[in-house]
């Protein structure tokens, strides 16, 4: 999927917050979708509305791959398929890291 694809969308992920669910919103936020809205929802069973990406559950469009948690796969997909995968956009997440920024999310 590309990058321009993703842009817009309501993303959507299970209810309870996990360092994994966080670091990936932050991830969409920061590189994907700068608008991004974002949906908890039960897990399992859940079918997306048109307009809704689901990240980090069952069946989802961005999840877990082999031994790689979804914010590993957002950080790293498949080559030419997001601007994520830049030495600018790696730099940049380092020095967010480095001064502890904010991250602010809307709930849909």
């Amino acid at each position: 999927m590309l990058a321009a694809e993703v842009r817009g969308r309501t993303w959507v992920t299970r209810k309870n917050i996990h360092v994994d669910r966080i670091a990936s919103a932050w991830i969409i936020r920061r590189f994907l979708d700068p608008e991004a809205c974002f949906k908890f929802v039960s897990g399992k069973g859940y079918s997306p509305e048109p307009g809704e990406l689901r990240f980090d559950m069952f069946e989802a469009e961005f999840t877990h791959e082999g031994d790689r948690c979804t914010f590993e796969v957002l950080l790293n997909p498949p080559p030419n398929e997001s601007r994520l995968n830049s030495a600018a956009s790696r730099k940049t997440i380092r020095r967010d890291r480095r001064r502890g920024a904010a991250f602010a999310v809307c709930v849909c």
